[in-house]
């Protein structure tokens, strides 16, 4: 069986980062609990969509990674219980970039509905006519694009908060 190079990870890491600058993470799920809220579905890895979406926030930081044994410093990253330092593109291919980082602030006052149980990651989403901007209520998308990678979690309830989410994904 042919296996990916390091180069070939990277090579694909370096896409994935330039494509997830435009992409739109999704929040969704605001009314219908888990059969056990503290453990939440597995994902269905056909899902192509969001269920009860309550709307898209813009990324707004991305970057390669490399696994570190601890942290490192402000560049790096917690993910999982593993730690990541966060590399530019002119070091991908001497650090052996094969994460992607991604991330967006959603803030409390983005979305009327506070609490969520699914997270997507959205490629290509669009919405209504005239409607532009990098938070997008559900009511205002008309497709929400090709779903990436999706996550669904314990109820969060972001009363209150403004919260970072953030995915990593290995190339």
């Amino acid at each position: 069986m042919a296996i990916l190079t390091n180069t070939a990870k990277v090579d694909n890491a370096i896409r994935l980062y330039k494509d997830a600058q435009s992409m739109y993470f999704g929040l969704g799920r605001s009314l219908t609990p888990w059969k056990d809220d503290s453990s939440p579905d597995i994902p269905d890895p056909s899902q192509s969509s969001l269920d009860e979406l309550i709307g898209m926030k813009k990324v707004t930081s991305v970057s390669l990674a490399v696994p570190v044994s601890s942290q490192q410093g402000s560049n790096t990253v917690s993910y999982a219980g593993n730690y990541y330092e966060l590399v530019g593109i002119a070091d991908a291919y001497t650090r052996g970039a094969t994460f992607v980082y991604i991330a967006s602030t959603i803030l409390q006052t983005d979305f009327t509905a506070q609490t969520y149980r699914s997270v997507g990651l959205f490629n290509g989403p669009t919405f209504a006519t005239g409607v532009i901007g990098d938070t997008v209520s559900a009511e205002y998308i008309t497709n929400q694009g090709r779903l990436q990678v999706i996550d669904n979690i314990s109820t969060k309830d972001r009363s209150g908060l403004d919260i970072t989410q953030y995915v990593l994904i290995e190339a």
